[in-house]
């Protein structure tokens, strides 16, 4: 099918040239080769090809849009960090298909070295923001409940992946979620379309522009000396799922949750929930010591790098900034819900997931009462093919099933923190 997608675009691969590249955190495949004009001067180009197996994703691919992000990105930003369409998308079996493109050289970001990505978040977000999306802003009025929706994009409609997913584990039913890790019920994520309230009614004025749409750590690379990685000649690639109007936080919070999550998985409980802290505030008002020494730096340089060039972004431009970090909360709660769902993950890092979930819409909505309804356990971590059960991994709340134990947690927790004040810092 390569083969016959290139000879279709008068290109073919020469005999020989294939080097085989790493293995992107999604499973992907890279490798490189020589492409060249089947007929006439044959003006061989080095191409990158990417193999990506069947996983999930929360927006249409077509390829049309990556021809438009070409099109419509300002020259220089496009002639230095856009990746050319080789050929057209190919499908193969098992909903697997290949991408080849041009001048992309370099590894996946998310291979790079742990201590090295904050300086290359901020200099690949800052370029983007200064560089691709530019004066070519806008604002879009919406709601919580709408601009979810719209962050979860084509996988929660009726008949897409994502809804079948949480269909299947019973996460429509519950207002009230009791997750591994979590001290007390949280709500339920997926309840919030169809709750009419209003917090999920309020408005949010959304900052949109250009963007890439599924931008992980294996759709940017870097080039690479001496082991040293150079950010400033990054390529975005496969973007198939380009936007020109969507909301500017998307980028940010699937980035920050791709190059996260699975390293915070294998973390202690006490580094997850510190993580999780730091992700339900809006920004960094001064040093907090307690946070900053309970976590792994390089994983709050992450954090930081991706959200201090935005909220900057944001005040340049006059923006508001409640609006803003209401904006991004919903967008990271849409990337918290979709990678708790991901097969590639580690149970762990699902959990950790699904707890962040909960949290920000914990945040989104207010404090709730955790009496006002009976909450459900749920373990994104657990395999549903080995439960046994249509349900997957819902079974009755620890109330009960230890109402005694239930009842001494809630007892100690309420004598723990000033009464009417949620807690900040449980988990």
């Amino acid at each position: 099918m390569i083969i016959e997608s290139l000879r279709d675009n008068d290109l073919k691969i020469r005999s020989g040239t294939i080097e085989e590249g790493s293995h992107g955190f999604t499973g992907a495949r890279l490798a490189k080769a020589l492409v060249e004009h089947s007929s006439g001067p044959p003006e061989p180009s080095w191409c990158v090809i990417k193999y990506c197996p069947a996983v999930p994703l929360k927006h249409k691919r077509e390829s049309r849009r990556h021809w438009a992000a070409l099109r419509e990105a300002p020259e220089e930003f496009r002639r230095q960090h856009l990746a050319e369409i080789a050929f057209p998308t190919v499908s193969c079996s098992q909903d697997a298909f290949v991408v080849g493109q041009f001048k992309a050289d370099g590894i996946p970001l998310g291979k790079a070295d742990p201590g090295q990505l904050a300086d290359a978040c901020k200099t690949i977000w800052r370029t983007m923001l200064l560089g691709w999306t530019g004066k070519d802003y806008n604002s879009e009025q919406t709601t919580v409940a709408g601009l979810l929706t719209r962050e979860l994009g084509d996988g929660f409609k009726t008949d897409g992946w994502l809804h079948d997913w949480a269909r299947k584990r019973g996460l429509f039913t519950p207002d009230l979620l009791e997750l591994p890790g979590e001290s007390e019920p949280l709500p339920n994520p997926w309840r919030l379309f169809t709750k009419d309230t209003p917090a999920t009614r309020r408005e949010i004025h959304c900052l949109v522009g250009r963007t890439h749409g599924d931008l992980h750590g294996d759709n940017i690379l870097v080039p690479t000396y001496d082991g040293i990685a150079d950010a400033n000649h990054f390529r975005l690639i496969d973007l198939a799922t380009y936007e020109a109007r969507a909301p500017l936080s998307r980028d940010l919070a699937a980035l920050l949750v791709s190059l996260c999550w699975r390293e915070i998985g294998k973390c202690s409980p006490g580094i997850q929930s510190t993580v999780l802290t730091y992700l339900e505030r809006d920004k960094r008002n001064k040093r907090d010591k307690r946070l900053d020494d309970g976590m792994h730096g390089w994983v709050r340089k992450i954090i930081d790098a991706l959200r201090g060039p935005a909220f900057q972004f944001v005040l340049d431009r006059r923006g508001d900034p409640e609006h803003w970090h209401r904006q991004l909360k919903v967008s990271l709660l849409a990337q918290a819900m979709l990678h708790s769902a991901y097969s590639t993950g580690t149970p762990d890092a699902r959990r950790w997931c699904a707890r962040l979930a909960g949290r920000l819409t914990r945040v989104l909505l207010g404090p709730v009462n955790p009496s006002a309804a009976r909450p459900e356990f749920f373990d994104a971590g657990e395999d549903l093919g080995k439960t046994g059960k249509a349900a997957g991994v819902i079974r009755s709340s620890s109330a009960t099933r230890n109402p005694r134990r239930h009842w001494r947690r809630s007892v100690g927790h309420a004598l723990s923190r000033p009464s009417g004040r949620p807690d900040w810092t449980t988990g």
